[in-house]
């Protein structure tokens, strides 16, 4: 007796070793801080955002007007900036602020407010430290460090009384706040020389990297450094043309990331993406413009277009760790078909649909489809069905602001049932 084959399909969505029929993720509470004039801006990272004006926001709190070099803790919950709020009317000093805005103070240490010198601040994740740069130390400008203990800001410790550069600048932290990496630099001007890094407790300071480890000729200075999630610094490097650069931990060779030119002052968010002003995007007018791209630099999508965003540092902070992707639902429907959709979103401009036999597939041409809004489904017709061929999708979202959205791989897979097996 024959015995008869059942046939029986699987639609997934490839992700490490997980599996599903839908690849919508969670919302993102990644987000970037930015400044702008004498306001300050919060925004999500995600693709169509509003941008939040948080010198609104914090009328509410205590009056001014003068707000600048905001940034963010490394898990969102804490902003730092410079402000004539909180009783520094007059001249601005160093503020902390709970990322809900339900509260903020003045730093204040021995009765002093604290008076950054011209850099972007740092903040801890449990808003209990802070890293500010003045002109109270040995060289024209030092990094200092002081903790907030019982309530009260204790007297800072000077983090750069080691260094041979004069100028200290564009501190980050690390996700643990046990070390700070910043630029150094021998000369008063808008970016660092060298990349250097020390304890926050004021021990080990050294330098990271100078221009002339780099690959090319020129010997421009680094800047804007940045703490990704494996442990790397990410930063603004000239060696070429002012791009972003990553420096594997452990390494003293840098590779670029991305390859975009004039990419500027970038900061990493915890699920490993970049988020950077540039100024050459396609149709774009030289702006300081942010973009957010891959950890790899393989994909991008402009976050703001539009707006020149001062070049004075970003803040990249949040606590959702898993990466951002264009939502895809993949379902079999009649006649053999693998049908993708995704929602109604007025962000986008176009899908670009691709296919292979291969799963965690590089798209290569040709392409399998090109969807134009309104709609919201591509059918793949006669994809399913057949236990000796089975096709994996990548679906890409196009940006009315340029760049573009992936989504997650995904795939159908038939095989074939034998009763009895």
């Amino acid at each position: 007796m024959k015995k008869m084959l059942f046939l029986s399909s699987i639609l997934l969505v490839l992700v490490g070793l997980s599996y599903g029929a839908s690849a919508t993720p969670a919302a993102t509470s990644n987000s970037i801080t930015y400044t702008q004039g004498n306001h300050v801006y919060r925004i999500a990272a995600q693709p169509n955002a509003t941008p939040e004006n948080i010198s609104a926001a914090l009328d509410a709190l205590s009056a001014g007007s003068d707000d600048a070099l905001l940034n963010s803790s490394p898990n969102g919950q804490w902003l730092v900036l410079e402000t004539d709020r909180f009783g520094c009317s007059g001249w601005p000093c160093l503020a902390v602020v709970k990322a809900d805005l339900s509260s903020g103070a003045a730093v204040s240490i021995g009765g002093n407010a604290v008076h950054p010198e011209g850099s972007i601040s740092a903040i801890s994740n449990d808003g209990n430290l802070v890293i500010y740069a003045t002109q109270d130390g040995p060289h024209a400008t030092d990094l200092y460090a002081s903790v907030r203990s019982g309530g009260v800001w204790q007297p800072a410790t000077l983090l750069t009384g080691a260094s041979t550069y004069q100028w200290h600048a564009m501190p980050a932290l690390s996700a643990d706040a046990s070390k700070v990496i910043f630029d150094c630099d021998n000369s008063q001007d808008d970016v660092g020389e060298a990349l250097c890094e020390v304890n926050t407790d004021g021990t080990g300071f050294h330098v990271v990297l100078t221009p002339a480890q780099g690959p090319g000729p020129r010997r421009n200075p680094l800047h804007s450094p940045d703490y990704a999630p494996d442990g790397s610094i990410v930063f603004e490097g000239d060696w070429d043309g002012e791009t972003v650069w990553r420096l594997p931990a452990g390494s003293t060779t840098p590779a670029k990331v991305g390859g975009y030119n004039n990419d500027n002052s970038p900061c990493v968010l915890p699920d490993g993406s970049i988020a950077s002003l540039w100024m050459e995007r396609p149709g774009g007018d030289s702006l300081h413009e942010l973009k957010i791209m891959r950890s790899d630099g393989s994909s991008y999508f402009m976050a703001l277009t539009g707006i020149d965003i001062d070049d004075v540092g970003l803040g990249c902070g949040g606590e959702n760790a898993a990466t951002l992707y264009l939502p895809i639902i993949i379902a079999r429907q009649p006649a053999n078909t693998a049908r993708l959709s995704w929602d109604a979103n007025s962000a986008y401009a176009s899908y670009t649909l691709w296919r292979a036999t291969a799963p965690y597939f590089t798209p290569a041409p040709p392409v399998l489809a090109t969807v134009l809004p309104p709609a919201t489904h591509f059918d793949d017709i006669g994809a399913t069905g057949n236990a000796t061929q089975n096709y994996f999708y990548l679906v890409e979202g196009h940006l009315h602001t340029g760049g573009l959205l992936p989504s997650q791989h995904l795939g159908e897979f038939d095989f074939a049932l034998q009763p009895g097996e």
